[in-house]
């Protein structure tokens, strides 16, 4: 019973990826799709502690009404880091030649962690700077059962 066990793991570990930050309307008028705010001169946008109520420093981008001054994805994303174990057991049967009960468990995120998503991007909101998803799934458990023959 406790010999033939056979074990997997994935581990998972990315960096953030970085993103444009836009503000809301149109305020030059020029039908612009993603008009970017203006930076804030020797403002970072980066913070030493991070939450997911605040990503990044907001203060850091303010309303344009012309062509932003604000860089190509001055903002990086939160990371992803999981741990995905599997194991397994095949059970012969004596009685039946080639016959067989396969056990499988799957665990994915096995350590629960949180995965968050990005942060909103869009000056003028209410989502600005904080995070409201999240970009993987929490644990999850399955079992599964097969028999051959």
């Amino acid at each position: 019973m406790l010999g033939g066990w056979s074990f997997g793991g994935i581990v998972t570990m990315a960096s953030g990826r970085p993103f444009n930050v836009v503000q809301s309307g149109d305020t030059w008028n020029a039908d612009a799709l993603w008009p970017r705010p203006n930076a804030v001169p020797s403002v970072s946008p980066r913070l030493e502690t991070r939450t997911a109520d605040v990503w990044f420093n907001t203060a850091a981008f303010t309303r344009s009404t012309s062509y932003g001054t604000a860089p190509r994805n001055p903002v990086v994303g939160p990371a992803l880091h999981t741990f995905d174990l599997s194991f397994s057991k095949a059970f012969r049967r004596p009685f039946k030649e080639g016959h067989a009960l396969l056990f499988r468990s799957e665990l994915f995120n096995i350590m629960n962690t949180p995965q968050l998503g990005t942060p909103g991007a869009t000056l003028g909101t209410g989502t600005f700077g904080r995070v409201t998803s999240t970009a993987a799934d929490n644990r999850q458990v399955q079992f599964a059962l097969k028999y051959s023959f």
